[in-house]
C-alpha cells in the first residue's frame, strides 16, 4: 500500500512539474532572480524528502534500546 500511495505522489509530482516550466521571481535573503517554476517544486520536493529521511532516522535512533551498564 505504501509503494502505491509513493508512486501514485511521484506521478502527480511529475505531472505538476511538466506543467509548470515558466520563469517565476525568486528572492531569497539577498538573491533575486528568476528561475524555472519546475525548479523550484523539485528542490522544494527533494528538500520534503531530505527533512522526512532525517525525522526519521533522528526518531528511530531515539527508541533505540540502550544497553544497561554502559554510559
Amino acid at each position: 500500500m505504501k509503494l502505491v500511495v509513493m508512486l501514485l505522489f511521484a506521478c502527480v509530482l511529475v505531472i505538476v512539474m511538466a506543467q509548470n516550466t515558466h520563469p517565476a521571481p525568486l528572492r531569497f535573503l539577498w538573491f533575486a532572480g528568476e528561475t524555472p517554476v519546475v525548479l523550484l517544486i523539485s528542490l522544494t520536493a527533494l528538500g520534503g524528502f531530505i527533512l522526512g529521511i532525517l525525522t526519521t532516522l533522528l526518531l528511530r535512533s531515539r527508541k533505540s534500546p540502550r544497553t544497561p551498564g554502559l554510559k
